[in-house]
């Protein structure tokens, strides 16, 4: 069962995670407990694993925050090495003096803030054989952060095993409030259980679904969409406020371009405050061998965008020919990816009123639709 984390003081998900030294996921759990303050997001849509490494994307915004690894050695040495996001990075770990190496054990409930006891660089040793940490179960780190450009405190919570390899991230948060103390490991309850969210690909539509399993103040969901650029939101659903009894949602999006989409759900409470979904995915093929639009706007002035998609990579030009046949602008000459739609501007800021040809010609194709500019 999926559940939908809450970036709300008083409510967040807790998730169970375990990493071996071969970098294999071994469990995956969450339970319907959270934290106090904290923005939480989903290890399962927004976090990756390469050889034995766990990364943290702590604000869900699909770029990893910082890294977890460790040894293969008998004695484990974990690590943690922050991203090179410039807006979103791990900037400190709370050690026990303010020129510790180690990274100090807090307790449950403590108060973690700004006390000059963060460590900087580019790695922090958490523990070795004969650290604290050494077969730690259910202890937190001190985290500090730079999250779209303030100061934010933190925490993680650990398992770590005393031989083998072995971690087990239980959690992490961290405090909403810029420069906001956060007290570690405190519960509360989830306002939305979120069961599953999936998108159902025919031709050129997606239907989406999800469904939860209560609700609590739910003002409703943004559905944003990616197509390989930045998210967008493109439709709200009205939640059902507060309910005990499971409640599914559907939308559907149709005419979208040939290429991979991405979906999730921005789920918002009565009081504004918010929290993402994982992130689901779908692939729209290019139906037949090349798909030409239709140009936008038209009549146009000064510019007007068209978008182009082959089912196979292979050279291409796309150019604009005035009614005399005469060639006006050449857009693009090379190699086109294929399985994606690409985007292309026309500008008539030299041209002359009237109407105009834009020509496409592949390989085994050639294609032209008209528009007209009018000054």
């Amino acid at each position: 069962m999926l559940q939908l984390g809450y970036n709300v003081s008083e409510r967040v998900s807790r998730l169970a995670f375990l990493i071996v030294c071969a970098g294999l996921l071994a469990v995956l759990t969450f339970s319907n407990t959270a934290t106090a303050q904290f923005a939480y997001t989903s290890v399962e849509s927004n976090s990756s694993f390469s050889n034995s490494s766990f990364y943290v994307d702590m604000d869900n915004d699909g770029i990893n925050e910082f890294q977890i690894s460790h040894s293969d050695a008998a004695y484990v040495n974990i690590r943690l090495i922050p991203g090179n996001n410039a807006n979103d990075y791990l900037s400190g770990v709370w050690v026990g003096t303010k020129n510790g190496n180690y990274a100090r054990i807090v307790e449950h409930g403590e108060m973690i803030q700004d006390t000059n006891y963060f460590m900087p660089g580019d790695r922090w040793l958490v523990r070795d054989s004969n650290g604290l940490w050494f077969a730690a179960e259910n202890k937190y780190i001190g985290l500090e952060l730079v999250i779209d450009g303030y100061v934010r405190y933190g925490w993680l919570q650990l398992d770590i095993a005393k031989y083998g390899g072995r971690v087990r991230v239980l959690d992490y948060a961290f405090n909403l409030a810029k420069s906001g103390p956060i007290e570690a490991g405190t519960g509360a309850t989830l306002p939305v259980e979120l069961a599953s969210f999936s998108a159902l690909q025919s031709n050129d539509e997606v239907n989406l679904k999800w469904n939860t399993l209560s609700e609590t103040a739910n003002a409703g969901f943004e559905l944003q969409h990616s197509n390989g650029g930045q998210f967008a939101t493109v439709a709200f659903v009205e939640g059902n406020g507060t309910t005990s009894q499971a409640k599914t949602y559907t939308y559907k999006m149709s005419d979208l371009d040939p290429g991979v989409h991405s979906f999730r759900l921005k789920q918002i409470d009565i009081g504004g405050n918010y929290s993402y979904s994982s992130t689901v995915e779908v692939a729209i093929d290019v139906p037949g061998e090349y798909l030409l639009g239709n140009a936008y706007p038209n009549p146009f002035n000064p510019e007007a965008s068209f978008t182009l998609a082959v089912q196979n990579t292979q050279q291409v030009d796309v150019s604009v020919y005035n009614t005399l046949g005469q060639r006006v602008a050449q857009l693009f000459a090379g190699s086109l990816e294929g399985g994606q739609s690409h985007s292309f501007t026309i500008d008539g800021s030299n041209l002359s009123s009237g109407v105009y040809l834009y020509r496409v010609q592949g390989e085994s194709f050639t294609a032209t639709k008209t528009i007209s500019l009018l000054k």
